[in-house]
């Protein structure tokens, strides 16, 4: 199951669970598979109009659906002197639907650098900072905190 919703993530029927945030959450434990560094990104046949015409680009936006998560609001909080303020946004369904509208051409989007390493690397998305925003924030795999989870044989335990 995906979902950006964090409460159906970790609802019971669920024996591990991939999170997004500072820490594991309450009552779960695990281990963290890689820290979340941000890059503005854009599909490279948008890179020249972007460089000659940058306020006619838009920041592709989406809601917070949990308070670790990072939009332009919160990017933008952190780096102020950032050319990317002054654009005009448009709201997504989603974050991947950000991400697909970027590989559309239709704009800039928040890149992760760890989950789109292929489409920065192959091209399908250039990015636009040299240096990633390092968030603080992390991906974890985790479990309930009191069951062991055996891979091996993909069963739960208490």
């Amino acid at each position: 199951m995906v979902s950006d919703d964090p409460v159906s993530l970790l609802a019971a029927e669920h024996d591990l669970v991939i999170t997004y945030g500072s820490a594991p959450p309450d009552g779960w434990t695990g281990v963290r598979l890689m820290d979340e560094e941000l890059v503005p990104a854009i599909a490279p046949d948008r890179l020249s109009a972007f460089q000659n015409a940058p306020h006619d680009m838009l920041l592709l936006d989406y809601d917070r659906n949990a308070p670790d998560w990072i939009n332009w609001d919160i990017w933008i909080k952190q780096n102020p002197n950032s050319a990317l303020s002054a654009l005009p946004r448009q709201r997504c369904e989603t974050y991947s639907h950000s991400i697909g509208r970027a590989i559309s051409g239709e704009g800039i989007a928040l890149a992760s650098c760890a989950l789109l390493r292929n489409e920065l690397n192959t091209g399908a998305l250039i990015a636009l900072d040299k240096e990633p925003n390092k968030t603080g924030k992390s991906y974890f795999l985790v479990h309930r905190a009191g069951v062991s989870y055996s891979p091996k044989f993909g069963q739960c335990r208490a």
